[in-house]
């Protein structure tokens, strides 16, 4: 699965677009479950979405980019 990812980081620009949202999303979720703002449990909660979205997007990028591995 590692060459797949690795694969598709190189080539698909979509899929390094997914990747980077997504390390964007696990950074700003970790900053709203530490913060102590009013809104800081809405908001973790909002990113907790979006990463559970992104994973998924991931996810159904490799299973579609997984026969062009066997080539």
């Amino acid at each position: 699965m590692h060459q797949g990812i690795d694969r598709l980081l190189k080539k698909d620009p979509e899929f390094q677009s997914l990747c980077e949202d997504h390390d964007a999303c696990v950074k700003a979720l970790r900053y709203w479950i530490r913060s102590k703002e009013p809104e800081a449990e809405t908001r973790a909660d909002e990113y907790r979405s979006l990463v559970q979205a992104l994973q998924k997007e991931i996810q159904l990028a490799l299973t579609a980019a997984k026969p062009l591995r066997s080539k």
